[in-house]
């Protein structure tokens, strides 16, 4: 990855313009790619001054926020991405993501349901929309709302199956009376790993109740 830098800044500084416009973003991509995120943050802030409504460098900033745990930073450049037309929706995945790194699982949500209100199938986001569905899910069962998140769960891992979501899935069936079905997708998660702990536990529980 140094190697990689050094080409970049050499390739820079050989056509004459390190303090081009166009060759600073792609000195900042670049330390994007090499997950060089305190690095990029300067860079990036600096080219977002002079063009604060390009969604390319305000997306890309606010990833590198969130990457580097800056998370007041992030929701500040989220916000301001939210506000770019045709950005809402990545913007909302972002600044709920944010909440929920910062354990705040309320606004996380709802910044997430605002994603599938103006969206429902979770298209061309940032992330695959079984994914994002998922992450949906286990946020609403974990505020207790089991029968919205049995609902998403599903979707999601129709999409993107995953032992961690249907360890969730098995749980919201389980809370909304299904222990068949709770207990069939503790297998399929089982199935698709091994080890998984929450719902080899779960299956552990069945079982001793029997």
């Amino acid at each position: 990855t140094g190697a990689y830098l050094d080409v970049v800044a050499y390739l820079l500084q050989a056509n004459g313009f390190p303090d081009d416009e166009a060759a600073l973003r792609a000195w900042a991509f670049s330390l994007l790619h090499l997950k060089r995120w305190t690095a990029a943050i300067t860079k990036l802030e600096n080219l977002a001054k002079s063009d604060p409504s390009d969604p390319e460098l305000v997306f890309s900033l606010t990833a590198a926020r969130i990457r580097a745990r800056q998370y007041e930073a992030a929701l500040v450049s989220a916000r301001r991405l939210r506000e770019i037309t045709g950005f809402a929706d990545k913007a909302d995945v972002m600044i709920g993501t944010i909440h929920h790194d910062l354990g705040n699982r309320r606004l996380a949500l709802e910044a997430w349901e605002n994603v599938l209100t103006r969206n429902p199938e979770a298209a061309d986001l940032q992330i695959p929309a079984g994914e994002f569905l998922t992450r949906v899910g286990v946020e609403m069962l974990a505020l207790g709302k089991s029968r919205q998140a049995v609902q998403v769960l599903e979707r999601g891992i129709a999409e993107h199956p995953t032992a961690n979501g249907l360890a969730s899935l098995g749980k919201a069936y389980a809370e909304t009376g299904r222990a068949a079905d709770a207990v069939a997708a503790w297998k399929r998660a089982v199935k698709l790993e091994p080890l998984n702990s929450v719902a080899r536990g779960e299956l552990a529980n069945v079982a001793g109740d029997g």
